[in-house]
């Protein structure tokens, strides 16, 4: 009978709980993009008696869902987008985050500014369905029981004309 006796010498012994605890930190934030809700007010909408049209927010969810307009989803091509860029960026980077050479936040940043630039660029190069002739000539409809003047379009693009659309999308870094 043989015995075998092995030891093992850790020449960090310290690793383990700071990639855990470095890993912890990663999981306290998220990066969210898409459109900052009631911060914006889309100038093409007039609302009653002078007060202020819907917001762009209002614009961008009636529109990617098709709530009194035709259905204009650029969220789901942007999304798909984005989260294959962030599992690249993040096979790609994966060692430097958890062993503390890359800043967490500067990650979420850089991935942030990717989501909203997909966002804004979906709806830059969204064609179908086209818009409808009071969109281009202008005039007015009725959103939920309310009545809204639009003003006639300079574009054909049916998400784009002056661009406040797809300049609005921004992103957050939220911690959990």
């Amino acid at each position: 009978m043989f015995t075998v006796k092995i030891k093992i010498k850790e020449k960090n012994p310290d690793m383990l709980a700071a990639i855990k605890k470095r890993m912890a930190e990663i999981g306290r934030h998220k990066v969210v993009a898409g459109f900052p809700k009631g911060r914006l007010n889309n100038p093409h909408y007039e609302g009653e008696k002078g007060k202020p049209g819907p917001s762009i927010i209002d614009v961008a969810i009636w529109n990617n869902f098709g709530i009194g307009v035709p259905k204009r989803d650029f969220m789901t091509p942007a999304t798909k987008l984005w989260q294959t860029y962030i599992e690249q960026q993040v096979a790609s980077y994966q060692d430097d985050l958890v062993s503390g050479a890359m800043d967490i936040r500067m990650f979420l940043k850089t991935m942030g500014e990717a989501g909203a630039h997909f966002i804004s660029d979906s709806i830059v190069k969204l064609q179908e369905p086209p818009n409808a002739q009071v969109t281009i000539e202008g005039g007015w409809i009725t959103k939920h029981g309310k009545p809204i003047k639009i003003k006639g379009k300079k574009s054909s693009n049916p998400l784009y004309d002056s661009g406040d659309m797809s300049k609005a999308p921004i992103y957050e870094i939220r911690s959990r």
